[in-house]
């Protein structure tokens, strides 16, 4: 039971990281951009390309944390130390 409230959980968590990503993803693709290319790399805008993509980075990482706990959830996994096999709670 505790299993499923978990999985629920992180498939919440993974509906919202995978809206993130959509979000930052459309926004670094922004039509704005500069068309000379000495300005297009050193504008703000070419700046702000890089920390977009730091964040879309982070949210996949996040993301590929989130399907890892749903996968030991499936596995029957889930809680338990991944050294000693034991569980994480008592």
């Amino acid at each position: 039971m505790e299993d499923d409230r978990c999985r629920v959980t992180l498939e919440k968590l993974w509906r919202r990281k995978v809206d993130e990503i959509v979000g930052l993803s459309m926004a670094y693709h922004d039509d704005d951009v500069p068309s000379d290319p000495v300005t297009a790399l050193t504008s703000r805008h070419a700046r702000g390309d890089a920390l977009l993509m730091t964040r879309v980075m982070r949210a996949h990482e996040d993301l590929a944390l989130i399907e890892d706990a749903i996968d030991r959830i499936a596995a029957g996994t889930y809680g338990l130390c991944r050294s000693c096999e034991q569980p994480m709670c008592a």
